[in-house]
């Protein structure tokens, strides 16, 4: 597998990663991304036995091992947020996902592809499991609530029947109250 230096240091030019107001660090496009638009989450491949156990959060568990992205910056996949309750993911393993993955190689990847175009700004999310359900039931097994990512400056791709999200009805409430504001002003 061939990656240039300067892939391996940026990582790809369509993809951000971007401080998000609570949950650390999250992916985004830079530019609006096709439906079926191809990214690789990359890095060594070890063994799941030798792997560090302080970097298995960031790891990507595959048929041959685990896929290590924490010493590279260009790796990008690794920030990806699971999509909340009402959101649903941008992207997945990609058919024949594991075709470059070769036990023996210092570098490996996993290609993965986007389920839907994703507009620039918004969310690169990815299920942290097989499915909603598995998804849900490894965020009780980690003791962690699962919720909605989207933000006013990040939006995440929602559910048709979700409804709009928070920060979208807590302006919708400023403006509600800015203009009973002005109602009662003018009837002064």
């Amino acid at each position: 597998m061939s990656l240039d230096a300067s892939g391996m240091k940026k990582g790809d030019p369509s993809l951000k990663a971007v401080k998000h107001p609570r949950f650390g660090k999250i992916l985004v496009a830079t530019r609006n991304l096709p439906k079926g638009y191809y990214v690789a989450w990359w890095g060594k491949l070890l063994p799941k036995k030798k792997m560090p156990r302080k970097r298995m959060e960031w790891a990507l568990e595959t048929t041959k091992g685990m896929v290590d992205a924490v010493p590279y910056n260009g790796s990008l996949l690794k920030f990806c947020a699971c999509p909340g309750p009402n959101e649903l993911p941008t992207i997945d393993f990609a058919p024949n996902s594991d075709v470059l993955l070769k036990r023996g190689e210092d570098k490996a990847a996993v290609i993965f592809r986007t389920l839907r175009p994703i507009p620039r700004n918004w969310q690169v999310d990815m299920m942290y499991n097989k499915d909603e359900k598995s998804t849900e039931e490894f965020f009780q097994e980690q003791g962690i609530c699962r919720g909605d990512v989207g933000t006013k400056r990040y939006p995440a791709v929602r559910k048709k029947n979700a409804g709009p999200p928070v920060w979208l009805k807590k302006r919708a409430m400023k403006k509600a109250k800015t203009k009973t504001k002005s109602k009662a002003k003018a009837k002064k």
